[in-house]
């Protein structure tokens, strides 16, 4: 019986213990979980206890940052455009329109155009070079309220510069405009001088060839008469590696019946490694072919591309002299079969 008894005691104890064990487990748990989120709330990774990185706080920082940076610099432009429009120093203006070219921007370059209105014109002439080096979209045509308005020579000749520093179809117009209708003589002669200046050797490229060097006096002889162009055009079709720009020298070329620019496209015609330029130079020598036999013999018998040996034929047909119809019969024996082709036609209908 005291057995019995003793068995049942252990048993209930046992049982206490395991209760007891786990209500203890139980809320350490519990405790354990509820620090976990402590921790996490407070940004502490949970097990190496160090603040955990929060990228999308980061973001949202940078970006406060860079607002407050654009909030600071439309602040800084918004008080140079005070100086600039307010302070009696002539040099304090200055200060503000080379501080709002370092600042930069299109806002910034809006605050230094009310400059133009400066009564000092040593103000007006920073304004001026700050336009040019900031070369904004709207700066030709900022530089051209200057041009055309009542300005000072001087002025009026940096403007000028100004903007043949900077080559656009926009500054270009203006540039002619200036050059047909200023009434400042000064100031014509020199928009008569930039227009013309790739004939002057100090215009022309360094030995640094930039094909946007020779666009630039490709652009700027179209303005001219083909004759006065002519040392400009000649030297894009010497020297351009753009076999484009070449062609385009050439057709320019072809509206002046002068013997340089006919003497220029022949040797075009003779040694331009582009087929393309090539064609172009037999197609302005359409209107001169009676000057240009010999160049187009020489085509006919040792150009290398058949479409050129063709082209010539088609010039030649244009003739009906001893002379044409007998290289028309001379190209019946051409080793290309359209070449005789193209001979045979021309040659019934002559």
């Amino acid at each position: 019986m005291r057995l019995k008894i003793s068995y049942l005691l252990v048993v209930a104890i046992l049982l206490m213990a395991i209760q007891i064990g786990s209500a203890n487990y139980l809320e350490f748990n519990a405790l354990k979980q509820q620090n976990i989120a402590i921790k996490h709330a407070r940004g502490l990774d949970p097990v190496t206890q160090h603040k955990r990185p929060d990228i999308w706080a980061d973001y949202q920082e940078s970006l406060q940052a860079k607002k407050n940076k654009a909030f600071i610099r439309h602040k800084e432009i918004l008080q140079l455009d005070q100086i600039l429009q307010s302070s009696p120093d002539s040099n304090e203006r200055i200060l503000a329109i080379d501080q709002l070219e370092k600042i930069g921007g299109k806002e910034a370059l809006t605050v230094v155009a009310k400059g133009l209105g400066d009564e000092d014109a040593l103000v007006r002439s920073q304004v001026i070079k700050t336009l040019s080096a900031m070369n904004g979209e709207n700066t030709v045509h900022l530089l051209g309220q200057v041009l055309f308005g009542k300005e000072e020579q001087e002025l009026k000749l940096q403007a000028l510069e100004a903007i043949s520093a900077h080559v656009s179809d926009a500054g270009l117009s203006l540039i002619q405009s200036v050059a047909e209708h200023e009434t400042d003589e000064v100031i014509q002669n020199r928009a008569m001088d930039i227009l013309n200046y790739p004939n002057g050797n100090d215009a022309l490229p360094s030995n640094n060839e930039d094909e946007e060097d020779f666009y630039a006096i490709l652009q700027r002889a179209s303005f001219l008469q083909p004759e006065k162009a002519l040392g400009a055009l000649q030297y894009v079709m010497q020297k351009s590696p753009d076999a484009t720009l070449r062609e385009e020298a050439v057709l320019v070329l072809a509206n002046s019946h002068e013997k340089e620019a006919i003497a220029s496209i022949e040797d075009s015609l003779l040694s331009d490694k582009s087929s393309a330029v090539r064609i172009q130079a037999i197609n302005a020598l359409t209107n001169n072919n009676n000057e240009t036999l010999s160049v187009l013999g020489q085509v006919l018998f040792a150009d290398p591309d058949p479409v050129l040996r063709i082209e010539a034929i088609k010039v030649l047909a244009l003739e009906k002299t001893p002379a044409h119809l007998a290289f028309l019969r001379q190209a019946l024996s051409d080793p290309d079969e359209r070449v005789r082709s193209a001979a045979g036609q021309y040659l019934q209908v002559n």
